[in-house]
C-alpha cells in the first residue's frame, strides 16, 4: 500500500545548510532568527542559536516553539549563548567570531537597518542565509 499525499508547499532550508556546511569553520555561529527551522540543526549537526525577543511577558501564550524554548530558558541555566535577543546579535555583527544568520527574506531589510551590510551566502523561496563576513 502506497500514501500519495498532496505537497504542502513547504521549502525545504536542506540546500542552504548544505551551503553552509561547505564554508562552516570551527567556531562560526549559526543562528535562526525569529523563526526555528527544525531541519538546521539536522542537516548542519551544529548547535543554532535562536533569536527572538525573550523577554516578551505573551512569549507564553501560543503553544508553538517560542513558549518552549522560553520554558527550558525559565527552567535551565546556560541558555545565554543560544537563547539571544536581537541586540545582543547586532551588537556582536561587527566583531571577529562568524555569523551565519537563517532568516526569512522579509526580515532581512531589518537586519541591515541594525547592522548594515550583510552577506548572501545562499536563499530559497522564503529564506535566506546571511553572514557577517565574506
Amino acid at each position: 500500500m502506497s500514501l500519495n499525499l498532496p505537497a504542502i508547499g513547504i521549502p525545504s532550508n536542506k540546500p542552504l545548510a548544505i551551503k553552509l556546511n561547505e564554508v562552516y569553520k570551527p567556531g562560526d555561529q549559526v543562528i535562526n532568527y525569529f523563526r526555528y527551522f527544525y531541519d538546521i540543526p539536522l542537516y548542519t549537526q551544529q548547535t543554532v542559536a535562536l533569536v527572538e525577543n525573550w523577554d516578551d511577558p505573551h512569549i507564553g501564550d501560543k503553544d508553538n516553539w517560542r513558549r518552549i524554548f522560553a520554558y527550558g530558558m525559565e527552567n535551565q541555566g546556560g541558555l545565554e549563548k543560544t537563547l539571544i535577543k536581537p541586540q545582543v546579535m547586532f551588537d556582536a555583527w561587527h566583531g571577529k567570531q562568524r555569523m551565519f544568520v537563517f532568516v526569512r527574506k522579509s526580515h532581512r531589510g531589518f537586519i541591515e537597518e541594525n547592522v548594515g551590510k550583510t552577506v548572501q551566502i545562499a536563499e530559497n523561496a522564503q529564506f535566506v542565509l546571511i553572514s557577517n563576513q565574506e
